[in-house]
């Protein structure tokens, strides 16, 4: 019964009520609605979404705070058409950083990548990251990848 923007501040005030002064977290949600074709995404200093479209890579991204930071939250809120055939994938920062910060490398691969199957592309997404880290985890590494397909 919580609107997105309640629950969101709900969490960042029991963040905000922790008495460790550095207890934060990255907000990166989601909200598919299949019968509006339509895909709705809130963050707080989380990393970059994408959605690819055939070969067109859109990157979804907003310049907020994470949770327990400031007590007036502000969330990116943003929403985009989707199609059958769409593809969001959502990574932690610990993945996106392994390829060398440069936005246009991890898009280059998203594009040219061939694989239709989700759990393989997020799985791909991760040993690529890797390899580029030489086999290192240095930080969390958490690949997301959601198909549409109608029924």
């Amino acid at each position: 019964g919580f609107s997105q923007g309640s629950a969101i501040r709900l969490i960042n005030s029991m963040y905000m009520n922790i008495e460790d002064n550095d207890s934060f977290a990255t907000l990166d949600v989601v909200v598919l609605n299949l019968f509006k074709e339509d895909c709705c995404f809130l963050k707080n200093g989380a990393a970059a979404t994408f959605l690819r479209h055939d070969s067109k890579i859109i990157r979804i991204e907003g310049q907020t705070l994470p949770v327990g930071v400031v007590q007036d939250i502000e969330s990116y809120v943003g929403k985009i058409k989707i199609t059958k055939g769409d593809y969001i994938i959502m990574m932690t920062d610990g993945v996106s950083d392994c390829f060398d910060n440069d936005e246009g490398i991890l898009e280059d691969y998203l594009r040219e990548s061939r694989v239709i199957n989700p759990q393989e592309l997020a799985e791909n997404i991760l040993d690529e990251a890797l390899c580029r880290n030489d086999g290192c985890v240095s930080d969390d590494m958490s690949v997301i990848v959601a198909k549409v397909i109608k029924k």
